[in-house]
């Protein structure tokens, strides 16, 4: 198997005119997004869900690993 080499940057053939709509709409819902994250007064609670969701994998994991090591 061969491995993979990329094009040498800058892409030559990408369609600039077909991005331009697309770019334009994601810089402003960026945007809209940052003017929200300062509004909120805490906004780590949004990464909330994120953090106990990891949290648990960990717990499990650790509980995992204890269960084996009895064995």
């Amino acid at each position: 198997m061969k491995p993979f080499i990329p094009e040498s940057l800058p892409l030559k053939n990408i369609a600039w005119d077909n991005l331009i709509n697309v770019i334009g709409k994601a810089n402003y819902n960026l945007a809209a997004f940052a003017g929200t994250l300062k509004a909120v007064v805490n906004p780590s609670v949004l990464l909330t869900p994120l953090t106990l969701k990891r949290q648990f994998c960990l717990q499990k994991s650790r509980e995992h690993r204890q269960h084996y090591k009895k064995y």
